[in-house]
């Protein structure tokens, strides 16, 4: 399995208490990877067509509940785009039902996590979409 080790992983999440759950779940999994916060779609997008980080991301863990631009609308996108479309995107939200699981499937999402599942879930599922 890839080591989540040195990863660039941009965090797409308004929820100020998630995110700093989320760097909890990769202090104790001592995973050095580094993360970038953004508040929605569109503060990704901007982080993206100006590669302020002189590269694009290994991996992108949105929600879907964000104001301005929300995860279904930045999954869309991101995956009409050829440039980010290789870009994994992990869809991880509290929405626990089929309808919108499958929604985000099909627009590209490559893993689909409820925010409510054990963390060693999430990171295996972070370093099974790195491969």
């Amino acid at each position: 399995m890839t080591d989540l080790q040195n990863h660039l992983i941009y965090v797409v999440d308004n929820n100020d208490r998630d995110c700093g759950m989320l760097k909890e779940i990769m202090d104790d999994y001592r995973m050095s990877c580094r993360l970038r916060f953004f508040g929605n779609g569109a503060e990704l997008f901007i982080q993206l067509t100006h590669r302020l980080d002189g590269r694009l991301p290994d991996m992108i863990l949105m929600d879907l509940d964000m104001p301005i631009m929300n995860g279904f609308d930045t999954l869309r996108l991101l995956k009409a785009i050829e440039e980010y479309r290789r870009v994994p995107v992990v869809v991880r939200t509290t929405l626990n039902e089929d309808e919108v699981i499958n929604r985000c499937y099909d627009l590209g999402c490559q893993a689909y996590v409820v925010k409510t599942v054990y963390s060693k879930h999430l990171v295996n599922v972070m370093q099974l979409c790195l491969n």
